[in-house]
């Protein structure tokens, strides 16, 4: 299974980058690409469970969908440190004065 989805991205590469193409069709070829190399990942669901314990598969499930959330929540924070460009600032200032912010 594994070698056919490599073949068949290998094939879709090809055709789509190595062949003149205008743009519709190279649009078409990019979706046709990607069910190449996202297929060569659908057989993991399947086969990787049954390699580890329940209690292991839960806790890397857990922390795979969890860190983003902890990312997300840190990031107005770290943006806030960055210095603003000036005339953002000063567009920002006139909006508090002004009574419109």
């Amino acid at each position: 299974m594994f070698v056919t989805y490599f073949l068949y991205s290998a094939a879709m590469l090809f055709i789509t980058f190595g062949v003149t193409l205008s743009p519709e069709a190279r649009m078409w070829m990019l979706f046709a690409l990607g069910v190449g190399i996202y297929g060569v990942f659908s057989p993991f669901v399947f086969y990787l469970p049954e390699l580890f314990p329940a209690r292991l598969r839960a806790t890397g499930s857990g922390l795979c969908y969890n860190i983003g959330r902890v990312i997300a929540a840190l990031g107005p924070s770290v943006s806030a440190r960055f210095p603003r460009h000036p005339a953002a600032r000063a567009r920002s200032s006139c909006a508090r004065c002004s009574g419109s912010a």
